[in-house]
């Protein structure tokens, strides 16, 4: 897997990195990532380009935008899915809470949450959560060092401390499993399974 990102300045040189190397193209996963601040489906467009490939395997939400989930981003990544631009979409830095958020937008979860993982920075009730609900908690970071801001939300918040916005979240629980996604309404889906609405409001894939 390599991962990218316009932050990092990187796409170009990942990109002819893949090229020049001689492995073919569907043995490589390739990821990069739109920011918060980004028109969704064009810069999606753009980064591939910049890549000097015809899709990416993985496009994710950078982080949440300040006051919100970022519903419109996670719609026009549903958008460049739909075109061929990326295989999967999904998100990073994200709360079960703004997971959610997205879910009852689109009716469409996440492929992938990707997240800090560390001795100093992981969430037991945000992999319980991934998990349940078939999303791949990936991880970044995984040698860091504890700073004052992990350590900080490691003893506050039961939740992924990637989230560098100190966002409160909880795991909701039902009889169906912990952080279960409120159940969606019959023909809305993750991806390619189906959902559909129970009585705990918490929804979960049924396939």
């Amino acid at each position: 897997m390599l991962d990218t990102s316009s932050d990092y300045g990187t796409q170009p040189d990942v990109g002819r990195g893949v090229k020049e190397s001689g492995i073919p193209r569907e043995d490589v996963y390739v990821v990069t990532k739109i920011e918060e601040n980004d028109d969704p489906l064009e810069a999606a467009m753009a980064y591939v380009d910049d890549l000097g490939l015809d899709h990416a395997d993985l496009i994710l939400i950078h982080r949440p935008p300040p006051g919100g989930a970022g519903e419109e981003l996670w719609k026009g990544l549903l958008e460049a899915r739909r075109e061929g631009v990326a295989r999967d979409v999904g998100v990073s830095n994200y709360s079960i809470d703004e997971i959610q958020a997205l879910v009852d937008a689109t009716g469409e979860v996440p492929t992938v949450n990707q997240i800090e993982w560390s001795p100093f920075g992981h969430s037991p009730e945000m992999l319980d959560f991934c998990r349940s609900n078939e999303i791949v908690a990936q991880a970044y970071s995984p040698l860091t060092g504890p700073s004052a801001s992990t350590m900080r939300r490691s003893r506050s918040c039961p939740r992924s401390t990637a989230n560098r916005r100190d966002r409160s979240s909880s795991a909701g629980t039902s009889k169906s499993g912990p952080g279960r996604f409120p159940r969606l309404a019959a023909g809305t889906s993750r991806r390619t399974s189906a959902s559909s609405t129970s009585s705990s409001g918490r929804v979960r894939s049924t396939a």
